[in-house]
């Protein structure tokens, strides 16, 4: 695989920097909530407050900043420019964010008929997100894990949103015969491993050897990893929308396979790398991951029916793992590396052989990146004790640290965001 990473003919870096800053303005938001009210970890995880909190975190934080990655990341996985031109991902971009934001405000009070308007736009962002992955994919130079991971997520984006419509709707009008947790749980799933995990079991075989100067040897490991993936969750999700134990049991198991090839993989890759200092973006990153490996440890044991892991509030705790745990560090750490880079070829690539250019690695700030890798680490341990105690006092210290981190990580950003003023001499 390719370890370079550069900009296609036409690329604009303002859409991806926009999506990825939009992202972390909803996470700095739902941090402050948190702070404003620790009592959203100790009350029930379908409760609507916590519902709406969750979904600032999901298709607000780790979603709105993953699509802005894949924008930028998609000309260099396929091979060929974006389809469609650069209107098509801003109208994304207004659809989705205007949705998010209704939203999260919509399910935290109750208004479903608003969530099912925003909803709607998700839904029309997410159509329009598809086109283009999959016109792109059609006429792509490669068709590995990496660049076959961007139409499966985005098919997967389409069904998620879609179903979440659904289930607002249903809120308000009350057609579907099912239980209204199990189909949440099944729409939970249905994002979590469908779209964030399919990107991560093939983005991060791109971006991986890239920052720690590596290689992939088993790919076949990686299609695998990938592929179950795809199965389990065919089979995971009707499971659990309709309460159906074994086959629920099935799904979880495939899944967990298909995260175990894909994790094999990525410690070799780690292991060979040739840069052997891992920089605190990665650290973060890699520690995310193994969060990912033992919340599927938990999700099997949840699945068999393990006592103790099986309860309402254990299933709150396996939630913020992932997210708070697991993918919100997966993600902070790899914008640790993306964002220099896409303020770097904005500010300095124009001025290439004009004049003396700073290297895109010395634009962040290294001990600022420790501090905040450090703090969330700390934050997210604090936050999962409250969870599992259920203790306010611990609840509040967490989302205090938790606060302090991205207050460390905003610094950051905002000085490497400062050299887009640059003007040439």
């Amino acid at each position: 695989m390719s370890t370079q990473l550069h900009l296609s003919k036409g690329s604009d870096t303002r859409l991806p920097l926009v999506f990825i800053g939009c992202g972390l303005g909803f996470l700095f938001v739902g941090a402050l909530r948190l702070l404003l009210a620790p009592s959203l970890l100790t009350q029930p995880y379908f409760a609507p407050a916590v519902v709406g909190w969750a979904h600032l975190w999901l298709p607000g934080f780790l979603l709105t900043v993953s699509i802005g990655a894949v924008y930028q990341l998609m000309p260099v996985l396929m091979g060929n420019a974006l389809a469609f031109g650069r209107t098509t991902p801003w109208v994304h971009c207004i659809l989705h964010t205007t949705g998010v934001g209704i939203l999260a405000w919509s399910l935290s009070v109750g208004k479903y008929l608003w969530a099912a308007a925003a909803g709607s736009a998700i839904v029309a962002g997410a159509a329009l997100f598809f086109a283009v992955v999959v016109v792109t994919f059609k006429h792509a130079r490669r068709r590995d894990p990496a660049a076959w991971s961007l139409p499966l997520a985005a098919a997967w984006l389409v069904a998620t949103t879609a179903f979440g419509l659904t289930l607002a709707l249903n809120r308000q009008f009350s057609f579907l015969p099912l239980s209204a947790l199990d189909l949440l749980k099944a729409h939970a799933h249905l994002g979590l491993v469908g779209f964030f995990l399919t990107l991560l079991q093939g983005v991060s075989f791109q971006l991986v050897p890239m920052f720690t100067m590596s290689e992939v040897r088993k790919i076949h490991w990686v299609w695998t990893g990938l592929i179950m993936t795809q199965i389990g969750l065919l089979i995971l999700v009707p499971g659990l929308a309709f309460h159906l134990a074994w086959i629920g049991r099935l799904g979880a198991l495939v899944i967990s396979l298909g995260v175990a090839f894909s994790a094999m993989e990525l410690c070799t890759t780690f292991l060979i790398r040739r840069r052997r200092t891992l920089e605190p973006g990665l650290i973060g990153f890699a520690a995310g991951g193994g969060v990912i490996l033992a919340a599927t440890v938990i999700a099997l044991a949840k699945s068999f029916g393990s006592a103790g892991v099986n309860t309402p509030r254990a299933s709150y705790f396996y939630g913020v793992l992932i997210v708070i745990g697991g993918l919100t560090p997966i993600v902070l750490g790899m914008l640790c590396k993306i964002i220099p880079f896409l303020v770097w070829m904005k500010a300095y690539g124009p001025l290439v052989g004009k004049r003396k250019v700073p290297p895109a690695t010395t634009l962040g700030n290294k001990r600022l990146e420790t501090t905040w890798a450090v703090l969330h680490l700390v934050a997210a341990a604090t936050l999962l004790s409250a969870v599992a105690l259920v203790i306010p006092g611990l609840a509040l210290a967490g989302a205090a640290i938790f606060c302090s981190s991205l207050i460390i990580f905003g610094i950051n950003a905002a000085k490497i965001a400062s050299h887009l003023h640059v003007r040439p001499e």
